[in-house]
């Protein structure tokens, strides 16, 4: 295996070892699932998160996540520590090149959540208006104590909510959206906020 590049984060903290850990490997294009599990067990923290190319051209980058044990579908803290990382190691550029962000909020079991997937995400117009702007996914299905920590970090009862991230990673709380929004209006929305 080749050397990876590797980073331990403190979430939910500006003080170092106070916060909840994740390991992140940065560059784990080419690691199977065997491997991923190796090096989750070795790192021997709550997860383990693994940065590998977008599949979509409307993300900067895809996640996957592991305890010493399994995968997870999906985790609070792990994403949010990951963002961070992959933020700070260039490979998503929001910051640093001055894009804002978008946080959607979604889960399998949410009828609002397919539909705005579905009809909304979709349409061109809102690709259009989301082609600068970093998009970013909080995948709250499994309703676990992850996904209950996570919205309740953002004051959220459940999905669909969508949250909008200024330049400089401040959330513009004024301008959530909850709730199914149609394409036009979703496109107007993100015209007014840039």
């Amino acid at each position: 295996m080749s050397p990876r590049r590797y980073k331990q984060v403190d979430v939910f903290t500006r003080t170092p070892f106070l916060g909840n850990p994740v390991a992140v490997v940065l560059d784990a294009e080419g690691l199977d699932v065997a491997q991923m599990q190796r090096i989750a067990g070795w790192t021997n923290l709550s997860e383990t998160t693994f940065v590998l190319p977008p599949t979509s051209p409307a993300a900067d980058y895809r996640l996957r996540i592991f305890t010493p044990q399994a995968e997870l579908p999906f985790a609070g803290h792990p994403t949010l520590g990951s963002a961070h990382a992959v933020l700070e190691a260039g490979i998503a550029r929001a910051r640093a090149a001055g894009r804002p962000a978008v946080l959607d909020f979604y889960a399998d079991w949410c009828i609002e959540c397919k539909h705005l997937e579905r009809q909304t995400f979709r349409h061109a117009s809102v690709q259009a208006a989301l082609r600068d702007v970093v998009l970013l996914r909080a995948d709250v299905t499994a309703n676990d104590d992850a996904d209950r920590e996570l919205l309740q970090r953002f004051r959220l009862f459940g999905p669909p909510a969508v949250l909008f991230f200024d330049r400089n990673g401040a959330e513009l709380r004024e301008n959530r959206l909850l709730g199914f929004v149609g394409p036009a209006d979703f496109a107007a929305h993100l015209a007014a906020l840039q």
